[in-house]
């Protein structure tokens, strides 16, 4: 067979599957009393409509969240300004060193440590954020609502820890 015969033949075929519905299915539409009967032809059960969301309990649950949230944010301002305290001293002390080989070892100490404590109070601010957020699925669960409701839901601002 030539190619164009095939490609011929291929296209009459997908014509054929447009033109002439599958056999033995009828109008899907049509509602006469035969089809009614016909248990592979059963009406979609109706989904229920979702409770109404209790409004108050929401607006705590929001209350919540948004205190646990702030107060892991100002835990977290706290470890900063007291890690950026410590990285000056170490930093002034190493710079006072006259010993090179000495100063050295001190500063990078320093930023190691800095490192560190920025690291720590990053992964704490992220623990703290998450878990405020996980008890507020929960708490909208009591509520009849789900975060979905909530435009920008969980578009809190995220830390890096590098």
């Amino acid at each position: 067979m030539s190619n164009l015969f095939k490609s011929a033949l291929v296209i009459s075929f997908f014509a054929a599957l447009v033109v002439f519905p599958m056999a033995g299915h009828g109008n899907e539409r049509d509602t006469t009393a035969s089809n009614s009967s016909d248990a592979s032809h059963s009406p979609r059960p109706s989904r229920s409509p979702r409770p109404t969301p209790n409004l108050t309990c929401v607006q705590s649950a929001v209350n919540k969240r948004e205190g646990a949230v702030g107060s892991a944010f100002d835990a977290f301002n706290l470890s900063v300004k007291s890690a950026l305290s410590s990285r000056r001293t170490a930093l002034n002390s190493a710079w006072s060193l006259t010993n090179a080989k000495d100063r050295r070892v001190a500063l990078k100490t320093a930023w190691q440590n800095w490192k560190t404590s920025w690291r720590s109070a990053a992964k704490a601010l992220r623990d703290a954020r998450n878990a405020a957020w996980t008890q507020y699925k929960t708490d909208l669960k009591a509520c009849n609502a789900n975060s979905s409701d909530e435009p920008g839901s969980g578009n809190d601002i995220k830390i890096q820890s590098d």
